[in-house]
């Protein structure tokens, strides 16, 4: 019931194991079967994997592969969360020094770096031979940081279209208001197809 080999201390064969990581890579049980060395018709691996995933050693190590992933997912969701919040909250004191020009990007602070969408360098030479070098940076725009926020805490809905049609549409009178804003209806004739 679980292929060849030396049961680990997971509870699991190799075989077994193997399958583990391949199901969770896409959930497919045919083809976690195949990937893992299992051999028979479609019918047959579906009803082996049925049978594998009954086995507590093996949904234990797919919850193990789940958590692992979810860490991950968390971890992201956290540094986007604090690139938006800095995209907010950023100070123009925090991008450029005493004098008013520039920092390096080297010398601004992670939080800064972090919401830089762009950077243009460039050098200019006098005739008297002087060089000199203005560096502009393309930040995040505050108003779709504010949105992205909005649409995070759910204060922001998103515009919700329902739309129904059969057939061919003629697209010229198309939209008409609705008593109930967040439903826009487009209605629309029907145009038969012209007889040749």
């Amino acid at each position: 019931m679980g292929g060849t080999g030396i049961i680990g201390r997971d509870g699991l064969n190799e075989r077994q194991r193997m399958f583990c990581a391949e199901y969770f890579k896409d959930m497919n049980v045919v083809a976690a079967c195949k990937r893992a060395g299992y051999t028979g018709t479609d019918v047959s691996l579906r009803v082996q994997g049925s049978r594998l995933l009954k086995i507590p050693a093996v949904k234990k190590q797919i919850a193990v592969y789940r958590e692992r992933t979810m860490r991950k997912v968390s971890l992201s969701r956290r540094v986007i969360l604090e690139q938006l919040y800095f995209a907010l909250t950023r100070k123009i004191k925090d991008l450029v020094d005493t004098d008013g020009k520039p920092l390096p990007v080297s010398e601004l602070p992670d939080s800064c770096q972090s919401i830089i969408d762009g950077l243009e360098v460039t050098e200019h030479t006098d005739a008297e031979g002087n060089t000199t070098v203005t560096t502009k940076y393309k930040l995040t725009p505050h108003a779709v940081a504010r949105e992205q926020a909005l649409k995070h805490k759910g204060l922001f809905a998103a515009e919700k279209h329902e739309v129904d049609m059969v057939g061919r549409i003629d697209i010229g009178d198309l939209m008409t208001g609705s008593d109930e804003p967040e439903k826009l209806r487009l209605e629309a004739k029907v145009i038969e197809p012209e007889e040749q």
